[in-house]
């Protein structure tokens, strides 16, 4: 019985079963890849997370300013548009928004009605309003542990352009670059609409766009240099927390003012993991890339409660390095009578899970979470009784002469688990899988403690050395394929 316990689904959590003495897992239907060497895939990049500016607060973005047609008679009137954190993220009661000609001093609240611009409630995050002029604004805090600190400082210039951005979007489907959000290389995708004030015609060109980091506590933009078509795809520089913006702006003769829109959250790094030596009382966790380190409060352990239809934290003991930042014990005290656990991991850099392929020829995905499971168990053995690890070792049928055959060497698959192994077949894959023949399995199902056999003849059809795996396809959720690798040596 195999005791390696793979997790798929890591961002949206690893279930784990307690069954008796050990913890099980519900099979999914789709096959994982074969498990790795721990660190194999090269380390997860050191980044220090994005935090709050010291004695000030952030978040404060103009979302578009353009022209709008009045409401009641004739004419049109320049529109702002900001957006911020509310204040209740800080602490705070209220905002009142403050605005300046150069940006450095002659601070003073914007005036509304016989008042001022301030937050209604300490919930509001946005404010809408008539300019007057070309203004830098920034927020005052009022109440609160940060009362009397200011935000970070933008910049909205009047246009008299009589253009209207009627609406946006940002695409990010991964058929745009093969990589689905939120992992590195995912594609995103920006369009805009341009109306005229006149006759709300649509409007061509007369836009430039360009891509930027925001950091999301700050405020601060850091142009991408290069990026200013309407598609980006995300690299390793965007990563750990920042936001992707797309600002359209108008060449203030077709089109006026500018509009820029936020992509979606921060941009991850996946991060393959298996899980082994699983018990009672925790587990060993298996990483493709080692990372920087790893603590009790970067993993998140629940269970949901069905009696108050909520979820429990379980909390995590400790998290131990064994032999480098590739693989970790996890102790953890699990309670009685809880039979389904999920466990997910709090980074902004990388997240676990595993890559499952979907459909023949389209790409692999990665799964945020990790499925564990013992059962069914698949067992394959060449010769028997001798056991094989999957993806590990070689079987080499030595050396034959072009277009003869080899002896067959007999392997034999047995169910070891409590329930039936299913779905049983095998193939082959890689570059000489041709010179690797199989006969067909007898069954497709096998009970448990039932056993079936196979055989594979190597016939090589070029000289030199000769590499393939064979692949032995079950229902086994951390063991499909079960990988065997086959070599042998034309001459």
């Amino acid at each position: 019985m195999n005791p390696n316990l793979t997790f798929p689904r890591a961002g949206r959590f690893t279930c784990l079963r307690q069954s008796l003495a050990a913890l099980l897992l519900s099979a999914i239907s789709l096959p994982a890849f074969a498990q790795f060497v721990p660190g194999s895939g090269g380390s997860v990049p050191d980044i220090a997370p994005l935090v709050d500016a010291v004695d000030s607060i952030g978040g404060l973005l103009v979302y578009q300013t353009h022209r709008r047609n009045d409401t009641f008679g004739g004419g049109n009137h320049p529109e702002l548009d900001v957006e911020f954190f509310p204040p209740s993220e800080f602490g705070a009661s209220a905002y009142v928004l403050q605005r300046s000609f150069t940006g450095t001093d002659g601070w003073a609240d914007v005036p509304f009605g016989m008042d001022v611009l301030r937050t209604p409630n300490d919930s509001y995050d946005n404010f809408s309003f008539e300019p007057d002029g070309n203004y830098y604004y920034r927020l005052r805090v009022e109440g609160g542990p940060r009362d009397g600190q200011v935000s970070n400082v933008v910049y909205a210039p009047v246009t008299t352009v009589e253009t209207r951005f009627a609406g946006w979007g940002v695409d990010s489907s991964m058929f745009i670059t093969g990589i689905t959000y939120p992992w590195v290389g995912y594609g995103l995708t920006s369009s805009f609409d341009v109306r005229k004030l006149s006759d709300d015609s649509a409007v061509s060109g007369g836009l430039s766009l360009q891509w930027y980091r925001v950091h999301p506590r700050t405020g601060e933009m850091t142009e991408i240099t290069g990026a200013t078509s309407a598609t980006y795809a995300t690299t390793l520089d965007d990563v750990g927390g920042w936001n992707i913006i797309c600002r359209a702006t108008g060449d203030e003769s077709t089109v006026g003012g500018f509009i820029q829109v936020t992509a979606g959250g921060g941009v991850m790094i996946p991060n393959l993991a298996f899980v082994s030596e699983f018990t009672a009382e925790g587990f060993r966790l298996n990483l493709h890339k080692s990372v920087p380190s790893l603590a009790p409060g970067d993993l998140k352990l629940t269970y949901y409660d069905e009696g108050t239809m909520m979820n429990v934290d379980v909390p995590i003991d400790t998290v131990t390095p064994i032999g480098g930042n590739a693989s970790f014990r996890i102790g953890v005290t699990l309670p009685g009578g809880v039979d389904q656990f999920t466990l997910s991991n709090q980074s902004e850099v990388w997240k676990l899970g595993e890559e499952f392929e979907h459909h023949p020829g389209i790409p692999s995905m990665f799964i945020e979470f990790l499925t564990i499971d013992i059962e069914p168990d698949i067992t394959v053995m060449q010769p028997e009784p001798k056991v094989l690890a999957d993806n590990r070792g070689k079987i080499n049928f030595g050396k034959v002469r072009l277009k003869k055959r080899s002896r067959a060497k007999v392997f034999t698959v047995r169910s070891d688990g409590g329930k039936t192994l299913a779905g049983l077949s095998v193939g082959t894959s890689g570059s000489a899988s041709r010179d690797f023949l199989l006969t067909r399995l007898p069954v497709s199902t096998l009970a448990s403690g039932d056993s079936a056999t196979f055989k594979v003849t190597f016939k090589p059809r070029s000289t030199g050395t000769r590499k393939a795996k064979v692949q032995v396809r079950s229902n086994d959720p951390d063991e499909s394929p079960f990988d065997i690798n086959v070599t042998g040596k034309g001459k």
